[in-house]
């Protein structure tokens, strides 16, 4: 996806959250991590089945980001106008 382009939340996508992978793995982000591979799992709730839900876009932050693109694309848009029925920018003298 092209954040940077990007005017109107997208129709065919759906976002969706899952947790983070020390949730998920706990032993092989202990491993990733270069620590023991048994360090910390007391003090978490391991579980074998997580499930992922579907949040909303305006979860996500995307509409902040899509309204600085369409007002980057206005202000191109004058300038761009401008350039064109402004007065052409005059040389110096020539020396």
């Amino acid at each position: 996806m092209d954040y940077e382009n990007l005017t109107s939340i997208p129709k065919d996508l759906i976002v969706i959250s899952f947790p983070h992978e020390i949730v998920l793995d706990p032993v092989g982000f202990n491993r990733k991590g270069g620590w023991d591979e048994t360090d910390g799992l007391k003090l978490k709730n391991i579980k074998s089945h997580f499930e992922a839900k579907i949040i909303d876009w305006k979860e996500t932050g995307i509409e902040q980001t899509i309204k600085e693109n369409i007002k980057k694309q206005q202000q191109s848009k004058q300038a761009d106008e401008s350039r064109k029925t402004g007065q052409r920018q005059r040389r110096g003298p020539k020396l």
